[in-house]
């Protein structure tokens, strides 16, 4: 899970939405973005873009069989530093995100 935390950081700073789509994303939530009208690669590609030298710094992870749950210290050059709830789950193809930020 550690790994897959550290993917999407560097995904995230290598501006890389295609990377995150396939790789890291779980596909309920690959899905949830394409039922809102939108795909994920365009979706991540807004969100990456709008994000310059982020850090995610990982506090905790607890894991309940298949579902995981990471706390999380994000930050980003321009941005105020905020903790978040990141969850994920083990699919055939490893952890996979779930969630990109706790509900707000």
């Amino acid at each position: 899970m550690r790994a897959k935390l550290e993917q999407y950081a560097h995904a995230v700073a290598a501006r890389q939405p295609r990377t995150i789509c396939r790789e890291i994303l779980a596909p309920a939530l690959v899905s949830r973005l394409q039922g809102a009208g939108i795909t994920c690669v365009e979706a991540m590609s807004i969100y990456v873009d709008g994000v310059d030298d982020p850090v995610l710094s990982i506090a905790k992870i607890t894991v309940n069989g298949r579902h995981a749950d990471a706390v999380v210290l994000a930050s980003a050059r321009g941005q105020v530093s905020s903790l978040e709830a990141l969850q994920l789950v083990d699919t055939g193809a490893g952890w996979r995100l779930t969630s990109l930020a706790s509900p707000r």
